[in-house]
């Protein structure tokens, strides 16, 4: 009860929360986003109280050991543009990875969107601790440069930074992405591709995945451009799981995904919404 009461008492010291509430609701009613309520109700008030845990101690074990590592050799910015380690996160990961490694003791993941490689590492270790086999396929095009995000996100309500920013995701991360899955011995291609160059080219292999992650670019048509570019990738009992749902074009494909009769959703949180595949044919039709 005392560690409840302290993160009470620092939840009121926090003014971000509070003080910003009443535009967030007023703001997110007048736009008609009412899922930004609840996202901000989830990210900022649950989260900062604590009301999220790990579903196992393995998942923690497993989530400290790829901490540790990344932060070894990234340092002290491991986490920059990386959820994946947060236990609501993380826990939904392990709910996916468990419900196909019940099936099938030999995983293939496809990522879009890799950024330091956090997530990878993540999967690929729970996955190990189902004894089944991990082959990943990361796309991510890794410009030289930065590159600018953030027209389509929620209005900056919670931030006080620019709407739209560079991200610095470049060929410095993709190094440090390959070292970091190096080290957890993984299984990885990494197709230096945008997302639609590189769907195009992996749908050209004709291979099948079990789970797939969009978490790419997250402005204009590109979400739902990689939703359906993964269509011919995917099969009965595939997963596909979004990242930032929140985001204006990416709620759009969640409600597609929602409505979908050929998909079926099995895990949700404030950052990742999974689906699974559970008719097909009604996904190409």
């Amino acid at each position: 009860m005392f560690n409840y009461k302290k993160k009470i008492r620092n939840l009121l010291k926090t003014p971000i929360i509070f003080l910003k509430f009443p535009i967030v609701v007023f703001k997110s009613a007048f736009r008609g986003e009412f899922h930004y309520v609840n996202f901000y109700i989830d990210r900022y008030i649950k989260k900062h109280l604590g009301f999220y845990k790990y579903r196992t101690s393995v998942i923690k074990n497993i989530v400290e050991s790829v901490n540790n590592t990344a932060f070894k050799i990234i340092g002290d910015e491991h986490n920059v543009y990386s959820g994946a380690t947060a236990p609501e996160v993380a826990s939904g990961f392990d709910i996916c990875i468990k419900l196909i490694t019940n099936e099938k003791k030999n995983l293939k993941y496809l990522e879009i969107g890799s950024a330091k490689g956090k997530s990878m590492a993540l999967i690929g270790e729970l996955t190990k601790n189902y004894d089944a086999k991990f082959k990943g396929i990361s796309i991510d095009p890794y410009f030289n440069d930065s590159y600018v995000e953030g027209r389509d996100k929620p209005n900056g309500l919670l931030s006080s930074y620019k709407q739209i920013r560079k991200i610095p995701i470049d060929n410095s991360s993709r190094e440090q992405a390959l070292k970091l899955w190096s080290a957890f011995n993984l299984n990885v291609e990494q197709l230096r591709l945008t997302s639609n160059q590189g769907l195009a080219k992996l749908s050209e292999r004709k291979e099948k995945y079990d789970l797939v992650y969009i978490d790419g670019f997250h402005d204009g048509l590109t979400p739902i451009s990689d939703f359906l570019g993964i269509l011919d990738l995917i099969q009965v009992g595939s997963i596909i799981m979004i990242d930032d749902w929140h985001w204006a074009n990416i709620h759009n494909l969640k409600q597609i995904c929602d409505n979908l009769p050929g998909l079926l959703i099995v895990d949700l949180n404030w950052k990742i919404a999974a689906y699974r595949v559970i008719n097909y044919e009604s996904l190409k039709g």
